[in-house]
C-alpha cells in the first residue's frame, strides 16, 4: 500500500478557567465534578474534577462564554452554578453568569463555596392497610412547578432525597402503576401540573433531614383501545382525561396493541376522555365519537364512570383519518389579504379550528374528524365584510 505524508495540524491554543471547591469553614473538598455549558447554546463544553486541594482546571476551551455548575454527588454537599446560584434541575439557569475563556489565558478564581446539602426521607403506605408500597415515585418540586430531584420509594416502601438545595418547595408522591392517587404533602390531591393551592410547602436547610411520609389512597382506572375504521390496532394515541370541571387530569399512552390504561383516578368520579394524535394521521375525538373542538369538552361527550379499582368498561375508540381544508383569501381584485382569520365550525355551532391567512392569503385548517362544517373569514380590515362560505355575509358583521 502507498503511504500519505504531510498530514498535519495546526492547533490554536484554547482558554481555560479554574478555581476551587470548598466547604463553608474554608476545607477543600475533592471529586467535586465541575462542569462547563456553553451560555448561548446550554449544551455541555468541559469538565473537570477537584483534586485533593479542592482545585480544579478546565482547559483547551474555545473562545465564548461559558456558565459552570460544581455538584458533589455521594459528598453529601448540594450542587450550585456559579456564583452562590442553587441547582435545581440540572439545566442553566436564566440568572446563571457567564464566564469568558479567551485563548492563552486562564479565567482563575471561579470559586464555589457548597453548602451541606438538605435531606428528605419517608415511607409511602396504603392508607387503608397500611401496606408499605414499593416503586412510588417521590418528587421535589419548585414553587413554580420545577421538578428538582426524584427517586422511588423501596420495597420496604422508604425513600431518600438527599443532597438538596436549601429554600421552600413541594413535595409529591405518585403510584400511578400501583393504582394509587397521586398527593402532595400535606394531602392534597395531585391533578394536572400545577402545584395545588392546598399543597404544604416544605422549609430545606442545610445538613437538616425533613421526615415526610405519604399514606395513598386506592384509586379508580380504566382501560380501553383504539383502532381505526378498518378495525386495526393504533399505537401511539394520546388518551387526555378531563374532570368534569373540563380540568386536565392525566394522559396514556396506547401500546403496540392499541391498549392504554388510565390508573390512579380519585374515584369514584365521573372523567372525559379524549384522544390526540400526536403525529396527526387521524382525527381527534372525544368519547363516545363526539369530534374534538378548538376548546372545551363539547356538550355531548359522553362521561365515563369510574369506580375504586378497575372499571367494567373498555373505553374504545375507532379513529378515522384526518381531512383538511386549505385556501386562500384575497380582496375582489385578487389580491391576497394577509391576517384574516378563517374560523371553521361544525354543523352544530361549535368553533373547531381557526388560522390566520399569511402574507400570500393562504390559511390551511388540518386534522379535521370527517363531517360537515362552515368557514368564516373574519378581517382585522374595516374596509372589507366578514363572510361565510361562499360569499355570504355575516348578519353580525
Amino acid at each position: 500500500g502507498s503511504s500519505t505524508s504531510s498530514v498535519d495540524f495546526t492547533l490554536s491554543e484554547g482558554g481555560a478557567i479554574s478555581g476551587s471547591v470548598t466547604d463553608t469553614g474554608g476545607l477543600a473538598i475533592a471529586g467535586v465534578a465541575v462542569d462547563l455549558y456553553e451560555s448561548v447554546t446550554e449544551e455541555w463544553a468541559a469538565g473537570s474534577v477537584t483534586g485533593t486541594n479542592g482545585i480544579y482546571l478546565a482547559q483547551g476551551l474555545p473562545a465564548a462564554d461559558y456558565v459552570v455548575r460544581a455538584t458533589a454527588d455521594g459528598l453529601g454537599f448540594a450542587g450550585e452554578w456559579y456564583e452562590n446560584i442553587p441547582d435545581l434541575s440540572g439545566a442553566p439557569p436564566t440568572n446563571a453568569i457567564p464566564l469568558s475563556a479567551t485563548p492563552g489565558i486562564t479565567n482563575s478564581g471561579v470559586d464555589f463555596v457548597l453548602n451541606r446539602g438538605a435531606s428528605v426521607t419517608g415511607c409511602v403506605t396504603d392508607t387503608s392497610t397500611t401496606s408499605f408500597l414499593a416503586g412510588a415515585e417521590v418528587s421535589l418540586y419548585t414553587p413554580s412547578g420545577e421538578e428538582v430531584a426524584d427517586t422511588l420509594s423501596a420495597h420496604d416502601g422508604t425513600y431518600a432525597l438527599p443532597e438538596l438545595p436549601s429554600g421552600l418547595f413541594y413535595i409529591k408522591a405518585t403510584a400511578d402503576s400501583l393504582n394509587y392517587v397521586a398527593e402532595w404533602h400535606e394531602d392534597a390531591i395531585a391533578t394536572g401540573f400545577q402545584v395545588p393551592t392546598n399543597a404544604a410547602a416544605i422549609a430545606l436547610m442545610p445538613a437538616v433531614t425533613n421526615a415526610i411520609s405519604f399514606a395513598l389512597v386506592e384509586g379508580g382506572s380504566f382501560t380501553g383501545l383504539v383502532a381505526n375504521v378498518h378495525t386495526q390496532s393504533i399505537e401511539g394515541i394520546a388518551i387526555d382525561v378531563y374532570d368534569v370541571e373540563t380540568n386536565w387530569l392525566k394522559s396514556a399512552s396506547t401500546d403496540s396493541d392499541g391498549i392504554y390504561r388510565v390508573s390512579g383516578l380519585p374515584a369514584p368520579h365521573a372523567y372525559y376522555a379524549r384522544t390526540h394524535d400526536p403525529i396527526g394521521i387521524y382525527s381527534d375525538e372525544w368519547y363516545d365519537d363526539m369530534p374534538a373542538p378548538f376548546a372545551g369538552v363539547p356538550a355531548a361527550a359522553t362521561p365515563v364512570p369510574v369506580p375504586t379499582g378497575v372499571s367494567s368498561v373498555s373505553v374504545d375508540f375507532v379513529l378515522s383519518e384526518n381531512g383538511s381544508v386549505a385556501g386562500t383569501v384575497a380582496d375582489a381584485g385578487g389580491t391576497p389579504l394577509r391576517d384574516i382569520d378563517v374560523l371553521l365550525y361544525s354543523d352544530t355551532g361549535a368553533l373547531m379550528q381557526l388560522d390566520t391567512t399569511s402574507a400570500d392569503g393562504a390559511y390551511e385548517l388540518p386534522r379535521l374528524h370527517p363531517g360537515v362544517y362552515y368557514l368564516l373569514a373574519t378581517p382585522v380590515y374595516d374596509a372589507f365584510r366578514t363572510e361565510w362560505y361562499e360569499d355570504i355575509e355575516d348578519p353580525g358583521n
